[in-house]
């Protein structure tokens, strides 16, 4: 991962709303996303991702508001062109 970074967010109105973590990630990215949530629910954190939550058809732009407003640490990451390739040369293998 050539970059990982953590922000506090604002602290949600009830505690049985908060989440630990919102991991935002590029589609490309989802499999490391997918690990990263995974960690972090194994540690004991509430997760919110995308792939994992947010319904299909639903309205991304309102789950994503209520996802921010209740994460008190949203996670953007992404891979560096050179770790795509790797993945990608992995693959061929």
């Amino acid at each position: 991962m050539e970059r990982m970074e953590a922000e506090s967010g604002a602290e949600p109105d009830e505690d049985n709303e908060r989440i630990d973590f919102l991991v935002s990630y590029a589609r490309s990215d989802l499999h490391w996303a997918e690990w990263i949530a995974w960690c972090l629910e194994q540690a004991g954190y509430r997760v919110i991702i995308t792939a994992w939550d947010f319904r299909p058809g639903s309205n991304f732009v309102y789950e994503m508001d209520q996802a921010l407003k209740q994460a008190w640490r949203p996670v953007r990451f992404r891979t560096s062109p050179r770790m795509r390739g790797l993945q990608a040369s992995s693959r061929e293998l």
